[in-house]
């Protein structure tokens, strides 16, 4: 099954795949996407328990945000929490911009939620296997998120 483009607005495109949330990021996110996501996320809540989600950071200059971004985003953080079975970031970006973005993104990752599984992957493929084996994952998921799904996704 592929992925469902939600929308692309040249620094950000949100996509599903079952139970599955990606968000990838090529410059900074408005407050507007972010909104745009949230209503996604909803829909996805109501057919489903809980969700997974992926962020790909393409382009650390997207790890720069205004603060009202930066404020919402910690507010929708702590409303998607409780129904998150896990979530997974990773930086595909190379050299030291990445290579800072990663360890900042550690950093924050160990002093926010510790009851949500959080997972800052090297590459690709490592958010895919731990994201396919997260407990009591989507079986649409486990089944369907694959490297090659997931490529062609961050292709378009």
């Amino acid at each position: 099954m592929p992925f469902v483009t939600r929308f692309d607005t040249g620094s950000m495109r949100f996509g599903v795949l079952g139970a599955l949330l990606v968000a990838q990021y090529r410059g900074p996110p408005t407050l507007e996407d972010l909104k745009r996501s949230a209503v996604i996320e909803d829909e996805l809540l109501e057919r489903y328990e809980k969700v997974s989600m992926l962020t790909v950071v393409s382009n650390t200059g997207a790890l720069r945000l205004p603060q009202e971004v930066r404020d919402y985003s910690v507010q929708l953080s702590a409303r998607f929490a409780p129904r998150l079975r896990g979530s997974a970031v990773v930086v595909v970006s190379k050299g030291l911009g990445a290579a800072m973005a990663r360890a900042f993104l550690s950093a924050f990752m160990l002093l926010s939620r510790a009851d949500l599984p959080l997972r800052n992957c090297a590459t690709l493929d490592d958010a895919v296997d731990w994201l396919r084996g997260l407990p009591e994952q989507d079986p649409e998921v486990a089944r369907s998120l694959t490297r090659k799904a997931l490529d062609a996704f961050l292709a378009d």
